[in-house]
């Protein structure tokens, strides 16, 4: 279908680095102690604030399901919005979580749009087609922070 660069995508491609924002709840699930988390928002609110957070924290390491329910709405969106950075960080400094994007125009005028799913080597080892956008199996990044190039 005209993609000869499918197993090395080169400079004709878009990529889009991604993680999936999550809960904080759902964060700590995989980070010990879950209190430690709340460091991410150390320099985000005030001095005050953040020990009274600090404070409110001592009961969540000892839990088997931490609740963030102390935080404020906007305390809850910049510690999400803080978590999703890191990650994202991390997902670039190993060379994880990339997709890549290309698009063919036909002779008829017909656009035919491929995405690849990227390693760290910069290989394409899964290659979604027209018919993969079709029938709606290209990565939905509505509920995800990107970083794109």
């Amino acid at each position: 279908m005209g993609i000869a660069d499918s197993r090395y995508p080169g400079g004709d491609w878009s990529f889009t680095r991604f993680v999936e924002r999550v809960s904080v709840e759902e964060y700590v699930e995989q980070w010990e102690p879950p209190s430690e988390v709340l460091y991410l928002l150390e320099n985000k609110v005030g001095k005050e604030r953040f020990a009274e957070l600090i404070a409110k924290s001592d009961d969540l390491d000892s839990s088997d399901s931490p609740s963030f329910s102390f935080l404020s709405a906007d305390e809850r969106t910049i510690l999400e919005n803080a978590i999703a950075e890191k990650e994202l960080e991390g997902a670039s400094d190993n060379g994880m979580n990339c997709i890549g994007h290309k698009s063919v125009v036909t002779p008829s005028g017909h656009e035919l749009r491929f995405e690849g799913d990227i390693e760290d080597d910069g290989g394409c080892i899964d290659l979604l087609t027209p018919y993969d956008f079709r029938d709606g199996r290209f990565r939905d990044l509505s509920r995800c922070l990107t970083d794109s190039w």
